[in-house]
């Protein structure tokens, strides 16, 4: 069942969010480069994923300005970071978090930095929470080298700490959901496109052809 879309005022504009799960944590997790807060939970794989989430936190999902349900911002306008940190804060003050952990696949590792500084006290660090098995840190870790990049990965090292705590078999479905959930926000981005029913308008096939693979 898809949660309810509630909006956040940021300034002059509307973010889309959603609320779902009852547990200790508030998890706002926000999705790759564009996003469809609804459309989400049409996807096996990712239905999945924010499922698995909800089950241990109260999940908070948005969607960025200029995306999906949220306000769309002119081109020669695009949001800084430091807009985009207004947002979220404004999201998570309408939906009232408190223990907070954010979970960002968007910004660059270098602004990263700067969102940190500014956000310490509405966030629990990953790294240090007790919120979370070695296992699930495990995960979150692969996927977050699996941002950064190939590079990013010592394939020895990385590959021996998965192992301590997954099968072969699953080690390989977490490395290929990683792949389809970063490969689909690196082609979006390509076109060039701010929402996904843009991308949409310019292939009609295309939602219909990402859950069928996802299917498969």
């Amino acid at each position: 069942m898809v949660p309810e879309t509630r909006y956040a005022r940021s300034g002059n504009l509307h973010i889309a969010y959603q609320v779902t799960g009852d547990g200790p944590l508030d998890l706002v997790f926000v999705h790759g480069w564009i996003s469809h807060i609804e459309h989400l939970w049409e996807e096996p794989s990712l239905a999945r994923l924010l499922n698995r989430l909800a089950s241990f936190s109260r999940l908070i999902l948005l969607d960025k300005r200029g995306t999906g349900l949220s306000d769309p911002v002119p081109l020669d306008k695009l949001p800084t970071l430091e807009e985009r940190m207004d947002d979220l804060r404004a999201v998570m003050d309408a939906a009232r978090a408190s223990m907070r952990l954010l979970l960002d696949g968007t910004l660059e590792r270098r602004k990263g930095g700067r969102a940190d500084r500014g956000y310490d006290q509405r966030c629990v660090r990953l790294s240090g929470s007790a919120r979370f098995s070695a296992r699930e840190k495990a995960a979150l870790h692969y996927a977050d080298l699996f941002k950064q990049g190939e590079h990013a990965i010592d394939k020895d090292q990385v590959y021996a700490d998965l192992a301590k705590h997954f099968s072969d078999e699953e080690i390989i479905e977490l490395g290929l959901f990683c792949a389809e959930v970063d490969g689909v926000g690196k082609f979006v981005k390509s076109l060039n496109v701010l929402s996904w029913e843009e991308a949409c308008e310019l292939n009609p096939k295309l939602k219909s052809g990402l859950a069928q693979v996802a299917a498969e």
